[in-house]
């Protein structure tokens, strides 16, 4: 049976359930529209957005602030917007597969995604006018609007709860108004209803577009606290690779100490302090890395990461080589590799992922001659290629006789020739990380394109034949 017609199966039994008004359902080759009525009662709408799976949509968010928050990350969004009625309409092509023959798969809930592709995982700390924001443990944090002290209600709307408008008062103080709210580390947008009005918090800084033609503002929730013990410092600044190596980080001073609280996604950071013009380390932390500048910096990895041992053969004369990938967004100075006896090395922690990189020798941008390559981002140009923690390996039995066997897909761009795969074992293998979702893909053997036949999915492409398909990190519903 097709997805489709069991959407419209649905959408046809509330519309016969007896409602005040009557649901409107639209189905084309592409989209499934529902219109939601201001005027339902609250009975009349749980009732529909059970019927359609949909009964996180909050009503309140859809009406007030015209998004189907995390309805999103399903397909959904708005449509058309009337004085009395929304249409929110699903994208059949994301959401469905072809038929039940094939399994149907729901998306990741675990996913750091949100609405209108905004991530939480974004590096950042808080910029503000005044204190506006209190961590008071390391869960909850205390929002304070200053107000002129004439108002009679403030609501707190953002990411945090799905743009609700009624839900979250604020109270009255003597400083103002606050709310304390539980949050995990990351990166919040915001905005405050005063006496029914949105408007931005006026004493923060940090702002991003609200995607209606005005701007939200921005909180970051910290996971790591930078402190230097420097009583005598006039002026203390925070610099790494995760600001570009920038001098616009300035460190607040509390006592005899300096700190300056940060919200870091997973990964690897390189740093050091600017005391009053001059670079230091961080005296507390015991990682440090040399760089080309015959110093070192200190470093702090967030997250899981597997110790990598890159390696370049040879070039026992030069003077020195440096590693660089997209796991450092090719910066050309931090990683400097060290000499060994047959030639030089790096141990780099990284988390689960594809990186691609090089080595530099003596300023020369430099390939290993026993380390797998795919095309470069630069028209013309070689990469290498690592892939870390893979989340599946490709693998076709059988052709012994076989002088190559390449696998090309959508994951890779349909490279014909840079993927190969190893036998072993009677087995061709491949392992790599795929990104989460759909992946098309086929094997070439000696230059003849093949169907996997370990994997029964295909679908039809352009040419007129198929391509194997395979999801990845997707919940199955048998």
């Amino acid at each position: 049976m097709n997805l489709r017609f069991v959407y419209i199966i649905l959408l046809m039994f509330v519309a016969l359930s007896g409602t005040a008004q009557k649901p409107y359902y639209k189905c084309t080759d592409s989209q499934l529209i529902l219109r939601v009525y201001i005027s339902w009662s609250k009975a009349e709408t749980d009732s529909i957005l059970r019927a359609n799976d949909i009964a996180h949509l909050s009503t309140d968010t859809l009406f007030n602030q015209q998004s189907v928050g995390r309805l999103a990350l399903e397909g959904w969004s708005i449509y058309k917007v009337k004085k009395n009625y929304i249409d929110i309409a699903l994208d059949l092509e994301k959401n469905a597969m072809a038929t039940f023959d094939q399994p149907y798969f729901e998306d990741n809930q675990d996913s750091i995604y949100a609405l209108n592709n905004y991530t939480d995982q974004v590096f950042g700390y808080n910029k503000t006018k005044s204190i506006i924001f209190r961590e008071l443990d390391e869960k909850t944090t205390r929002f304070i609007y200053r107000g002129n002290g004439r108002e009679k209600t403030v609501f707190i709307s953002g990411s945090f709860n799905q743009w609700s408008t009624t839900g979250w008062p604020l109270q009255k103080s003597e400083e103002g108004w606050f709310i304390d709210l539980q949050l995990a580390p990351g990166r919040y947008e915001y905005k405050y209803i005063v006496d029914g009005k949105w408007i931005q918090d006026r004493e923060n800084l940090l702002e991003m577009d609200d995607n209606y033609g005005a701007e939200n503002s921005v909180y970051f929730k910290s996971n790591y606290y930078f402190f230097l013990d420097h009583p005598t410092a006039k002026q203390v600044i925070l610099s790494g690779n995760f600001n570009d190596w920038d001098k616009n980080m300035f460190m607040t001073k509390v006592g005899n100490l300096w700190k300056l609280p940060v919200f870091f996604p997973d990964g690897e950071y390189e740093y050091k302090f600017i005391v009053d013009g001059e670079w230091i380390t961080d005296p507390k932390n015991p990682v440090q890395r040399p760089n080309t500048e015959n110093s070192f910096n200190s470093v702090l990895v967030f997250g899981t990461r597997e110790k990598i041992t890159f390696h370049l053969e040879g070039n026992v004369n030069a003077k020195n080589v440096i590693l660089t990938g997209t796991f450092n967004n090719w910066n050309e100075h931090e990683l400097l590799m060290k000499r060994t006896e047959t030639g030089w090395q790096l141990e780099v922690p990284l988390r689960q992922g594809v990186y691609r990189y090089k080595f530099i020798v003596d300023g020369k941008w430099t390939l290993a001659k026993d380390q797998p390559t795919c095309p470069s981002d630069l028209s013309g140009e070689t990469d290498h290629w690592v892939v870390v923690s893979p989340n599946y390996t490709f693998m076709l039995a059988g052709y012994p006789g076989a002088k190559k066997v390449v696998v090309a897909g959508s994951f890779n761009g349909w490279n014909e020739t840079d993927f190969t795969m190893s036998y072993k074992d009677g087995v061709w293998q491949l392992p790599y990380m795929l990104p989460d979702g759909k992946t098309t893909y086929k094997f070439i053997v000696d230059g003849e394109w093949i169907l996997d036949p370990g994997n029964r999915y295909y679908e039809q492409n352009e040419y007129g034949t198929y391509n194997s398909v395979l999801w990845i990190n997707k919940k199955t519903i048998k």
